[in-house]
């Protein structure tokens, strides 16, 4: 299961049984519970009213939490569908940025245009040896992680690698980013922060 907040009352969760639904956590009443993939759910994120969620049925959604009719209802506002494996994460930018991140198990990083989805990805990024498993940005970076143990910095709007480095001896299963520090964690039971500007390794913790 995973779960991200939509407002300071409600709460949106995406299942393995493909399922997705919204609670209002002040009442504990289901608001909405709809069919959102046709596998399971491994990511959603919310900027905004603007609600996304990833699946292993290689399928991004995208979703407007201000839906007003019946909860069963709900459909999808958008649909992005290019890639090669199952959508492991995504990254959304403030309320007002059109701009969505996606990362698969096909080893591609892909950067969307909401507003040109027909033309397919804006950016298709490729340096990951296996499934890209988290991502992080800001307005003009993009930081990737994969189960290849390596993180990407990216340009957000032209797409160039600007640094890369191998930070784990296992994949990467969470990452965060803040001012100009990230931070990873890994299989290889180890915590570490990065300087985002050369991917210097500025602290270390584990086991």
């Amino acid at each position: 299961m995973v779960f991200a907040e939509t407002s300071d009352d409600d709460l949106a969760l995406g299942y393995r049984r493909r399922t997705m639904q919204i609670w209002d956590i002040a009442v504990s009443k289901l608001k909405v519970s709809v069919p959102a993939h046709h596998a399971g759910v491994r990511e959603l994120q919310v900027s905004g009213t603007r609600l996304v969620t990833a699946a292993n049925d290689r399928v991004v959604k995208v979703w407007d939490t201000a839906f007003r009719g019946s909860g069963s209802a709900m459909q999808p506002t958008q649909r992005l569908r290019d890639h090669g494996g199952p959508v492991q994460c995504i990254s959304l930018g403030g309320p007002a940025d059109p701009n969505i991140c996606t990362g698969a198990a096909d080893g591609l990083v892909r950067v969307w245009d909401l507003r040109y989805v027909q033309r397919g990805p804006r950016l298709t990024l490729r340096g990951h040896i296996g499934p890209v498993t988290r991502l992080q940005r800001d307005f003009t970076k993009l930081v990737s992680a994969g189960e290849d143990g390596w993180l990407r910095v990216w340009d957000m709007h032209s797409g160039v690698c600007l640094r890369e480095k191998q930070v784990h001896s296992s994949g990467v299963t969470c990452l965060e980013m803040h001012d100009s520090f990230v931070y990873s964690g890994s299989w290889d039971g180890s915590v570490r922060v990065w300087d985002i500007e050369n991917l210097s390794n500025s602290a270390q913790g584990g086991a």
